[in-house]
C-alpha cells in the first residue's frame, strides 16, 4: 500500500499535459503500479487519453506495437478497489472518465470486483483500440505520455 501511495504522490506533481504530448510505447511488461512508476521516473506519466486528438495520436501510434501487445497496454485509468455500486474510472492526474462507453470495449467490465487498473487493447473484431478493465498486477507493455 506504502509503495501504490508513493507512486500516486510522484504521479500528482507533474503538470498536467495537453493532445500535443510525445507517448512512449514501451514493450517491457511490468504490473499497473510498476509501470507507473517506470514512467514517473523518466519524468511522464501513464498516458492519459483526455480528447479526441490524444485518442488518434494513441490509435495510429499503436498501429505498429500490436504484435507486442496482444493482451494490451497499460494507460493512466483507474478505478477505486473500495467501489461496490458505482464504478468510477479516474485519469491518474486528471480526474473522471467521460461515462460515455465509445471506447470501452462491449464486454467491459470484464470483472468489475478485481479489475481496478485501465489498459488499451486492439479489438480482435474490427481492429480498433478499446478501453478495458484488467487486474493491475498482470504484467503488460505500457505507454507513457511526456
Amino acid at each position: 500500500m506504502a509503495r501504490f501511495m508513493l507512486a500516486l504522490l510522484l504521479a500528482t506533481i507533474h503538470l498536467p499535459l495537453d493532445s500535443t504530448d510525445k507517448i512512449h510505447f514501451n514493450e517491457d511488461a511490468k504490473s499497473w503500479i510498476d509501470a507507473l512508476e517506470h514512467c514517473n521516473k523518466t519524468g511522464s506519466y501513464l498516458v492519459e487519453i483526455l480528447n479526441n486528438t490524444t485518442w488518434e495520436t494513441v490509435n495510429r501510434d499503436l498501429e505498429d506495437e500490436t504484435d507486442k501487445m496482444e493482451q494490451g497496454a497499460w494507460i493512466g485509468l483507474e478505478r477505486s478497489i473500495f467501489a461496490l455500486n458505482e464504478i468510477t474510472w479516474t485519469w491518474v492526474l486528471n480526474g473522471s472518465l467521460n461515462k460515455s462507453k465509445k471506447h470501452w470495449r462491449e464486454d467491459f467490465p470484464t470483472d468489475e470486483y478485481n479489475h481496478h487498473c485501465g489498459k488499451i487493447i486492439q479489438d480482435k473484431k474490427n481492429g480498433s483500440f478499446m478501453l478495458l478493465d484488467e487486474d493491475c498486477h498482470i504484467k503488460l507493455p505500457f505507454i507513457c505520455q511526456t
